[in-house]
């Protein structure tokens, strides 16, 4: 819970959290980055995001320009995703291979330091 870390967003979340929320929301961001592992995950398409299809007189360019920032400033990739089944699978995903990694990682570590054959 100190290294693996995701917010998963809808768009009309994200483009709450971009607008009305944006100072909370930049924070968590900050946050977010000293994580070893972050993604912002949203659920819904760039498609959505360019044609407005959400619940806010904001542009798509200002929110598309949000998230370019967020990745930018705080290293934080967004990810789009089509639903929250896709969702759960590519978070499960992830945390299977980042596990796995940092599992290889420990037994390098041993082996290098001749604690092991």
């Amino acid at each position: 819970e100190t290294v693996f870390a995701i917010e998963r967003k809808t768009v009309s979340d994200l483009v709450q959290s971009v607008t009305f929320e944006r100072s909370r929301f930049f924070r968590e961001m900050e946050r977010l980055s000293g994580y070893q592992f972050k993604r912002l995950l949203i659920v819904g398409s760039r498609r959505e995001i360019e044609a407005g299809l959400y619940r806010s007189r904001t542009t798509p360019k200002a929110v598309l320009a949000s998230i370019a920032t967020i990745e930018a400033r705080f290293d934080v990739p967004a990810i789009f995703v089509s639903d929250a089944t896709e969702a759960a699978a590519i978070i499960e995903t992830w945390a299977h291979y980042w596990t796995r990694e940092q599992i290889k990682a420990g037994d390098q570590l041993l082996t290098d330091n001749g604690q092991e054959n």
